[in-house]
């Protein structure tokens, strides 16, 4: 195995270790190991370049050793040569941290490290990670049984039901606090039995000789335990703590073993995790087949007791102590995860329990008072985004007692983590362990302990696998030394990330980047032995300090120094969190055995495959708008050309061939859809306002030409909706019957016949009525005519009447794209809810204040708050985003078409900003903010599914075609289920809408939400206006690779998912209504300020090209043909050049200084985020 420790080599083990494959640190052998073969230190700049630098007489490698040998400062030296071009180069340094190569041969480069007595070989981080996973568990058989036996000594003292924290002795408390750790805590209390839980039936629970965990051990111990949590909040309930602050019951944090009586002395209070976590135990004793049905009851009064409390928001919302109970802070990480993990099981369980209203009750608690933890805890540093306790160092949030004891870094995140409940999952193809944030988190974590404490130096120079955490940096309590608890965490993560993996978690080039950093290790490929490795290596050390000599027994801490075991002798959390990690270990040996990786699994995701997102980015707004103004006037003729049919008001949907319906529906799409025509009337109105209206010799869209098309739609709706009621045949099935029209529902009608259609469709479609009444309204507010609004508000009227008086938004309703039913689609109830805002600002006008009321109330009533059971959690973007189905109590419909992510959901965010819910609207509120930290997560989810789900997007990824394509939802099948010119389009205008209000806001997202953009688009995505001006720009780009010239600018519905060709319903008026309206967006940003046209050549030196060299990212150029031919003005950023090979090849020729700079053409660089 490659080295562990910067390549030093393997060459002794302990006798303790003497089982184990572990690098160690080698002294006897060489003065010098190689680090890598063909690698340099990027540590810092290069010394010497070649045959003119400080060393022109070097030529060898023997030669540049002695030159490092004979100066005292330096630790690594490289020598490289080429010898076709007589270039030789010696560089030395005094460390080296990090290595960049390239292995095809073309220079040679050793790099080595001088073996220094005393010096370690590594800096900052000095994990030591196993070649493999053990043979057998890092503690023997009869060493967890002793420790099981020391842990249930301390369960149900005397058959209360309590638990002694520790019965040792406590020295770090200095004489303090009567009775030491003889108390029970509500937490540690409550995550001791969730361990006991955890372990009955696994191999762990029985090993060796002593106290077997058995079904008959638990069940007494946890109904002992039920009756003491019953007493306590029986008790507690009306009775406050001695600050008065709280009810005993959730915030008291110990309590007297001997007479269940609140500890009386100073503390530090209120610690609101105890409820959380006490609910937790109880829910999972409640499902584990242990209890009677009648006491499942008395267990759900008591679960309800605590989460009913915590749903309230007072809990939550409060400064309370952290988990070390030293500081206070109102959004600790480890309060806010364990409160999450509570609420939403607690959702699940009240839906199992058929308690519908607390299901609703905890989940919106959660969704509303406590969001995403990790997003709001993230630091950002060179490596990457980690996670802190506290809130963001430069948030407002931040407590005073935050900043004191410098809590960015703390035991307490891996803690959280690991009983999050989300770790060890895998949803979409993603796990949270196995992130590139965890990873980060991990090596932070690793250079501040190792740094940090002595022992973790001592170890790694010994080869000791593994490492050592503590608390947090500026820790004194009993002089700041590593808990044994929390590095049995740190194991337990590993095992987790090892489940995800064998469960199917896909992993990146970020995530393997990332990981190969935390764990020292160039070689590490993910697959799920490595992580069962890690967790090994970790609890190895542990062991290493933890031992027979010690007959087993744990401590709280491990001294700093010494290495000796310290302070609290038998403490229960420390036996929980190792047996937990050890019963982890096993489940993750069961799933890799289960699922071994593949053979030909590589170290990293090869570029092209894209395991996240192939969304390609630019690094800056285009010049000019990304389709030309002739291009425009084209697109703006054929839409037009599809309204107002024979002068009768109506809109044909689509012009050409429908291949995809399979012959079914007589007339394809020749039909006016009552959502497609208010939509497009809703385009054709804004463009009158915009230049993207005019632009071009041809097809303008004027004041008359809109007043011409909007009064003979007028003159239409009037026609439908006075047949309302009247009657009419059509099939049902096999069967023609009679019906009376339903002008609101009636989804698609006869130009010819002025009739609804008659065959088999998705009825009722409810989107219509609301998206009419909002076409008609427009038009209303820009008439002159007091007569023509009367006239308009009748039509008005009709439709939002009916949508107000509920039942329209309360009943089934077919989906945007008419194949399945449900009541709470997010597009439909969107739309409703715009609608009627809107009217009750317009009845407001025409002096109606009692419809404005009745519209209003609809609102509240009904529509108030239509995310809410819309969001879902998502291991790979860390947080929650947004779904067209309900997440919870959607409908059979849901579930067969998979509509989480659903392009319905980015056509309901832009249409809510344009119809009132744009600049002006409230922060955060992703119906009014779109670079909310939501709608970003949402586009990094959707971006990852659609790259793997269309073929077509990952190639043009590979090709440097800027952007990405969207489609409908990811089990879409109509005409082979591929990407939509107008679901596109629609991204490309969230992006604008974006910029609009980073502008009108004053300044764009920052902090947590930032990050969360970061995560979608990279690194170098600074949240300005003009970043998210490109972003839209790149997915026009896109769409533009895919039609132009050849095309003539029409648009058809889909792009075939394999060769990228428009496909199907040529001329697809909505196609035209969403690109012409993301342009129309585009220009609206552009005359906000939102970006300035770059000045700057687009040939001419770009501070990307080095980022994108030091990192190694592919870059593509993309030519622009600038002509006096209007053909060529057709033709931009169409030539992509250089395969990697060759950039690769120019880059180290230009780093090395000894052949020519290679030529480079004028180029517009592109970046690939998440390859």
């Amino acid at each position: 195995m490659a080295g562990r420790i910067l390549g030093v080599r393997v060459v002794a083990v302990l006798a303790v270790f003497q089982r184990l494959s572990v690098v160690v640190a080698s002294e006897a052998e060489d003065t010098y190991e190689l680090l890598h073969e063909d690698s340099w230190c990027l540590e810092a700049p290069l010394l010497d370049f070649g045959n003119g630098g400080v060393n022109p007489t070097v030529l060898s490698d023997v030669e540049c050793q002695a030159v490092c040998t004979n100066d005292p400062s330096c630790g690594v030296y490289m020598f490289g040569y080429q010898p076709s071009a007589a270039c030789f180069r010696c560089a030395t340094y005094p460390k080296c941290t990090e290595g960049g190569w390239y292995s095809d041969g073309d220079v040679n480069v050793y790099t080595r490290i001088r073996a220094v007595p005393d010096t370690p070989a590594w800096i900052g981080n000095c994990f030591v990670l196993l070649a493999e996973p053990m043979e057998v568990a890092p503690f023997p058989d009869d060493a967890v049984a002793r420790m099981r036996r020391y842990f249930l000594d301390n369960l149900n003292i005397n058959g209360t039901g309590r638990m002694t924290a520790s019965p040792g002795a406590v020295p770090a408390l200095r004489g303090c606090c009567a009775g030491g750790y003889n108390w029970d805590w509500v937490r540690d209390g409550a995550l001791s039995l969730s361990t006991l839980l955890d372990l009955e039936g696994w191999a762990v629970s029985t090993v060796g000789a002593e106290a077997p965990v058995t079904h008959a051990v638990v069940k007494q111990i946890l109904e002992a335990y039920t009756n003491w949590v019953s007493e306590l909040q029986r008790m507690g309930g009306n009775q406050t703590a001695p600050d008065g602050t709280l009810s005993i019951a959730f915030g008291e944090p110990k309590w007297s073993i001997a007479d269940g009586t609140p500890y009386p002395g100073t503390w530090c209070r209120p610690q609101t995790d105890g409820p959380p976590l006490r609910a937790l135990t109880l829910m999972k004793f409640a499902g584990s087949g242990l209890i009677t049905e009648a006491m499942e009851k008395h267990l759900w009064t008591l679960i309800t007791f605590d989460l009913d409390w915590l749903a309230n928001g007072t809990g939550i919302a409060m400064e309370s102590c952290d988990l070390w109970e030293e500081s206070r802070d109102a959004n600790h990480f480890w309060n806010r995860v364990v409160m999450r993990a509570a609420l939403e099981q607690g959702s699940r369980t009240a839906s199992q329990m058929g308690d519908n209203e607390r299901a609703l009750r905890y989940q919106r608690a959660w969704q509303e008072f406590i969001g995403d933890p990790i997003q709001d805890h993230m630091e950002a540093t060179a490596d990457g985004n980690f996670i802190t306790e506290c809130p963001l160092s430069d948030s407002k949030e931040q407590s005073a007692d935050c900043i004191k004891y410098e809590k960015t870094i703390d035991g307490a995140v891996i803690l959280a983590l690991v009983h999050s409940g989300v770790l060890g999952v895998v949803k979409d193809g993603a796990g949270v362990a196995v992130s590139d944030v965890v990873a980060t988190t991990v090596l932070v974590y690793n250079e501040a302990f190792c740094n940090l404490y002595p022992v973790n130096e001592q170890d790694t120079s010994a080869g000791v696998p593994g490492v050592l955490y503590g608390r947090y940096l500026k820790d004194e309590y009993g002089g700041g030394n590593p808990w044994q608890l929390i590095s049995a965490a740190l194991a337990n993560l590993m095992y987790l990330a090892s489940q995800e993996i064998s469960r199917g978690a896909a992993m990146g080039e970020a995530q393997h980047s990332a990981w190969r950093r935390a764990l020292q290790s160039k070689s590490f490929r993910g697959t799920a032995p490595e992580f069962i490795a890690a967790g090994d290596s970790v609890l190895a050390r542990l062991r290493h300090h933890v031992t027979s000599f010690d007959d087993w027994h744990l401590y709280e801490q491990i001294n700093r120094y010494t290495g000796e075991q310290y302070n609290a002798k038998d403490l229960t959390w420390s036996y929980a969190e190792v047996l937990s990690a050890l019963k982890a270990r096993e489940d993750a040996v069961a799933l890799s055995k289960a699922n071994p990786p593949k053979a030909d699994q590589s170290a990293a995701t090869p570029q092209g495959d894209f395991a996240g997102s192939c969304f390609v980015t630019i690094p800056g707004p285009l010049a000019d708008p990304p389709f030309s103004d002739s291009a425009i006037a084209k697109m703006r003729g054929y839409f037009m050309a599809n309204l107002n049919i024979d002068v009768s008001g109506t809109m044909m949907a689509a012009r050409g061939a429908v291949p995809a319906l399979h012959d079914c529906c007589e007339g394809g799409y020749s039909y006016d859809w009552v959502r497609d025509g208010a939509l497009s009337m809703l385009a054709l109105q804004a463009l009158q306002n915009s230049e993207v209206g005019t632009v071009g010799w041809t097809h303008q869209v004027t004041p008359d030409v809109v007043r011409e098309k909007m009064t003979a739609y007028i003159g239409w709706v009037k026609h439908v909706q006075g047949l309302h009621n009247t009657s009419f045949s059509h099939y049902d099935g096999d069967k023609m019957v009679t019906a009376l029209i339903d002008s609101h529902l009636e989804p698609k009608w006869n130009i010819s016949t002025g009739k609804p259609y008659i065959y088999n469709w998705c009825r009722k479609q409810s989107n219509g009525p609301p998206l009419r009444a909002q076409a008609l309204m427009v038009f209303a507010n820009d008439a002159v005519d007091e007569a023509v609004k009367r006239e308009l508000w009748e039509l008005i009227k009709f439709d939002l009447d009916w949508l107000a008086s509920g039942d329209a938004i309360s009943a089934d309703t077919c989906d945007l794209w008419e194949e399945t039913t449900d009541q709470s689609f997010l597009w439909n109830r969107i739309v409703m809810r715009s609608a009627l805002l809107q009217g009750y600002n317009f009845a407001v006008s025409m002096g109606d204040s009692d419809r404005a009321a009745v519209y209003l109330a609809a609102v509240r009533n009904k529509l108030d708050d239509v995310l809410s059971d819309h969001l879902q959690f998502n291991a790979s973007a860390l947080g929650s985003f947004i779904t067209e189905c309900p997440v919870f109590g959607g409908g059979a419909g849901c579930e067969q078409y998979g509509k989480d992510i659903d392009g319905a959901v980015i056509l309901a965010l832009i249409h809510r900003w344009r119809s009132g819910g744009g600049v002006g609207g409230q922060s955060g509120d992703p119906l009014h903010d779109p670079t909310s930290a939501v709608v970003a997560r949402t586009v990094q989810v959707y971006n990852a599914a659609f790259c793997q789900e269309y073929p077509i997007n990952r190639e043009d990824a590979r090709g440097g075609v800027p952007g990405i394509l969207y489609g409908r939802y990811l089990k879409d099948s109509y005409g082979g289920g591929n990407p939509w010119q107008l679901i596109t389009a629609a991204l490309a205008s969230l992006l604008y809408q974006a910029a609009q209000f980073t502008v009108a806001s004053g300044s764009g997202p920052v902090d947590a939400t930032l990050i969360a953009w970061q995560n979608t688009f990279g690194p170098y995505f600074r949240g300005e206006a003009r970043d998210f001006v490109a972003a839209g720009d790149a997915v026009l780009m896109r769409i533009r690779h895919h039609i132009g010239f050849f095309d003539d600018w029409h648009l058809f519905e889909q792009i075939d998912r394999n060769t990228g060709k428009q496909y199907n319903a040529e001329d697809l008026t909505w196609s035209y209504a969403e690109v012409l309206s993301a342009l129309r967006e585009r220009a609206a940003a552009v005359e906000m300020g939102a970006t300035e046209v770059d000045t700057r050549s687009l040939f001419g030196s770009m501070p990307w090209l080095d980022w994108m060299e030091a990192h190694h990212i592919y870059f593509f150029a993309v030519g622009l043909s600038i002509g006096v031919v209007a053909f060529v003005t057709y033709q931009t950023i169409t030539a992509f050049q250089n395969s990697s090979r060759e950039h690769r090849k120019g880059k180290r020729q230009r780093k090395y200084g000894c052949l020519n700079r290679a030529k480079e053409e004028p180029s517009t660089f592109v970046r690939l985020v998440n390859p």
